[in-house]
C-alpha cells in the first residue's frame, strides 16, 4: 500500500472510533434519561433486563472500537515500514501516536467506557428518586 491509501484507511479508522464512541455516549445518556423519568420505579426484572440490554450494546460498541484500533495500530505499523520516504506530516502522526498522551488517551477511553458501565448499574439500581422533598 502507498502513503495516501494507509492514511486514507487511518482516517476512517478513527472516524468510526469516534463514531462509537458518540453511540456510547448517547446510549449511556438515553439509560440516565430512562432511569430518571421511568425505570427508577420499575420492577428487578426490569431493570436486569434492561441492564443486560444496555451491556450488550455496550459491550458491542467497545469490542468494536477495540477490533478498530488494533486495525489502526497495524496501519502505523504499515506507515512506519513502507520503506519509502513518508511525508512530514506522516512523521508527525507517528510521534504522536508514541507519545505519553496517546498511551494517556488510551487509559482514559478504557477507564470512561468501565465507568459508564459501572456508573449505569449503580445508577439503575440504587438511585431514588425523591418525590417528596423536605
Amino acid at each position: 500500500m502507498t502513503e495516501a491509501e494507509i492514511l486514507t484507511q487511518i482516517a476512517a479508522a478513527r472516524a468510526h472510533m469516534d463514531m462509537a464512541l458518540g453511540q456510547l455516549i448517547a446510549l449511556h445518556l438515553a439509560m440516565v434519561v430512562g432511569i430518571f423519568y421511568f425505570l427508577h420505579r420499575a420492577g428487578l426484572a426490569l431493570k436486569i433486563g434492561v441492564f443486560i440490554l444496555y451491556a450488550l450494546g455496550w459491550y458491542i460498541l467497545v469490542t468494536s472500537v477495540s477490533v478498530t484500533s488494533q486495525h489502526l495500530f497495524g496501519l502505523y505499523q504499515d506507515l512506519q515500514g513502507t520503506g519509502e520516504q513518508i511525508s512530514r506530516g506522516s512523521g508527525q502522526l507517528l510521534r504522536a501516536v508514541g507519545s505519553p498522551w496517546m498511551t494517556a488517551y488510551v487509559v482514559a477511553f478504557n477507564a470512561a467506557n468501565l465507568l459508564l458501565l459501572t456508573g449505569t448499574f449503580g445508577f439503575l439500581f440504587f438511585w431514588k428518586r425523591n418525590d417528596n422533598p423536605v
